[in-house]
């Protein structure tokens, strides 16, 4: 990631990073935990900042950055589902985190503090690393491509066709129509490869209502879709915003196919027949 970020563009992101975290400490500081802990609004807020943080982090290629952020959201998740209490405890190790994290982003070299890694760690399942496992039973992959191009439909159709199923849609609207298609007859998608900038509806909108539909079918966001964002290098900024919205990963155009494999490795997608 790093050869395609220029000096300012790399600033923005650090200095958007250190304002997720600002507002980060400032809403746990805030927070009356009480007997019934925060308000699943409350949670769901510090769920997506640590979401952005962890998503920057990837663009600057920031590991210690990630990986903890990325431990504390899925901490986060599991107060979301009910499975964990959030409580003074909790509050403390993220406010803990977020002093960590400021240091991670301006200091990526330095140490994480163990302290706080191992209190998310060992909050989370021994299960958690298998990421993914409500696709096991599922041997084929269903998977959706959306971009008014048509050689990048066809390209990626037939590569993603080695894998199980491929539909294509040439503009946002049919894609969305397709997904809820999907939804509604009990054979939703695992992966949608999602183009930015297209006519009408353009990627970050049908990402939102993509988002919006899976929540009115009581679909968790651990279990939703994976969507990867298609796009020019130029549209890098454009990228990183998608990931607020919940895109799950980014490729590049023209799109290198060994990479795309690797995300359907990363995402524990089905890996075909």
């Amino acid at each position: 990631m790093e050869d395609i970020l220029d000096d300012e563009l790399r600033q923005d992101l650090m200095a958007e990073c250190s304002d997720h975290l600002a507002a980060l400490n400032s809403q746990l500081l805030g927070l009356n935990s009480g007997s019934d802990g925060a308000t699943p609004s409350e949670v769901y807020s510090i769920f997506r900042l640590l979401h952005r943080v962890k998503s920057g982090a990837g663009y600057l290629g920031n590991e210690p950055l990630r990986n903890v952020s990325q431990c504390a959201e899925s901490v986060l998740m599991l107060v979301r589902e009910g499975k964990l209490n959030f409580d003074d405890n909790l509050i403390r190790l993220l406010l803990a985190a977020v002093v960590s994290l400021q240091k991670a982003l301006h200091e990526p070299d330095s140490p994480v503090d163990p302290e706080v890694e191992s209190g998310f760690v060992g909050r989370l399942p021994a299960s958690q690393s298998a990421v993914g496992e409500h696709y096991d039973d599922k041997p084929r992959l269903r998977a959706l491509v959306v971009d008014d191009e048509l050689t990048g439909r066809l390209i990626l159709q037939e590569y993603l066709s080695a894998f199980g199923q491929c539909d294509v849609a040439s503009d946002g609207q049919q894609g969305l129509d397709l997904f809820v298609d999907s939804m509604m007859t009990g054979r939703p998608y695992h992966l949608i490869c999602l183009d930015i900038r297209m006519p009408g509806a353009d990627g970050h909108e049908i990402l939102r209502q993509i988002r919006r539909a899976e929540a009115r079918y009581g679909v968790r966001s651990t279990e939703g879709v994976k969507i990867i964002m298609t796009t020019s290098v130029t549209a890098v900024r454009s990228v990183f915003h998608a990931f607020s919205e919940l895109c799950d990963g980014y490729l590049f155009k023209p799109i290198d196919l060994e990479k795309l494999r690797d995300h359907i490795h990363c995402l524990s997608l089905p890996a075909g027949r």
